[in-house]
């Protein structure tokens, strides 16, 4: 007994608590249009507000709605917000994803980025710059109501301008999963794993005998 509950334990020193920022489960809209065409806004995103110990940005995602005329080539971006523009470097920055999609779908990038608590940041998805003509076409799937508090949706006319303007009553579908410094495991915890599997089948070799 003493044996399994030493093993237990050791598995869940590698446990990582997680919390998530998700609006996925309210009915959205086709809110047009995400692209370089027209009056089409060249990035969409959501601003969020970090809470609590667990300040890891383990992966981040939007739902977007069809293509039309595509295949549109997107990329994930993170960034700090000071409360009306992105500050400072990009945080984090994907590889150019390009999509044709015929239905809303849920896109989302691995990040990996430790955040600060108590602080703002943009997520968002530019079109601009990366190999995409004026005809292929998206958009974010929103809803109203603004029931994320922490944040508001948000998107530039013209991609890099600084001219931010405000979803007012709107919210994207949008998630944000996070987790703590535990969330990858620490060579000594891998260890202390290790030596309770080899003590657990050592004692069982030596019943055995």
């Amino acid at each position: 007994m003493k044996k399994v509950v030493f093993l237990f334990l050791c598995l869940f020193s590698l446990t990582a608590k997680a919390s998530v920022i998700s609006t996925l489960d309210n009915s959205g809209f086709d809110f047009r249009c995400l692209g370089t065409s027209g009056s089409c806004g060249q990035t969409f995103g959501q601003t969020f507000t970090v809470v609590g110990s667990e300040t890891r940005l383990i992966d981040f995602g939007f739902i977007l709605s069809s293509i039309s005329s595509g295949p549109l080539n997107i990329q994930f971006n993170l960034f700090a917000w000071d409360g009306s523009n992105i500050a400072g470097p990009a945080l984090f920055q994907s590889s150019v994803l390009s999509i044709n999609n015929l239905e809303a779908q849920l896109y989302t990038f691995a990040t990996n980025v430790d955040l600060t608590s108590g602080n703002q940041y943009m997520a968002f998805i530019n079109t601009a710059g990366i190999g995409n003509s004026t005809s292929p076409t998206s958009g974010f799937n929103a809803f109203s109501g603004s029931v994320y508090s922490g944040g508001s949706f948000r998107w530039e006319r013209n991609a890099g301008d600084g001219g931010w303007n405000n979803g007012d009553n709107y919210d994207t579908r949008f998630v944000a999963n996070f987790g703590s410094a535990n969330s990858v495991p620490a060579p000594a915890s891998l260890a202390l794993l290790g030596l309770g599997l080899i003590g657990l089948g050592f004692s069982r070799k030596i019943k055995a005998a």
